[in-house]
């Protein structure tokens, strides 16, 4: 079964390159993420979201105040910045389930993380933060 077509894999890339910058970034209408997650997998997430946040904070800053090419290039790092978050997410949710022989589970991650690197590219590549088969 196909998770999703290359179409698709387009769509959801345009729908992250397109979410609002300030997205990622913790807003006084949403809550923080509770002091101690439940689970390791969550604790892990956790984090990588913080050093995107921390990581977009910067790029946002960059961006106001830079101009042309410059702005440029910027939207596209803070493009690639999001769609790495996102690969790394899954990435993470995909060795969890592996180890925890969770077969089904591991199948459709693989698939939305081919899905997602299918899409159109970016210049700069997505990237891990943890080393596959590392868990915290």
């Amino acid at each position: 079964m196909k998770l999703m077509s290359s179409r698709a894999a387009a769509a959801v890339a345009f729908l992250i390159l397109m979410t609002p910058m300030i997205a990622l970034a913790q807003s006084p209408e949403r809550p923080a993420p509770p002091e101690r997650p439940a689970s390791p997998m969550a604790r892990e997430i956790f984090d990588l979201l913080a050093d995107a946040r921390a990581e977009l904070g910067v790029l946002e800053a960059d961006y106001m105040a830079a101009s042309g090419a410059e702005r440029d290039a910027l939207e596209k790092r803070i493009a690639a910045l999001k769609i790495g978050m996102e690969i790394s997410v899954l990435e993470t949710q995909l060795r969890f389930a592996r180890d925890d022989g969770r077969d089904d589970d591991a199948r459709r991650l693989e698939q939305a993380i081919a899905s997602l690197r299918q899409a159109p590219q970016l210049d700069a590549p997505p990237r891990s933060r943890a080393e596959p088969g590392a868990r915290r």
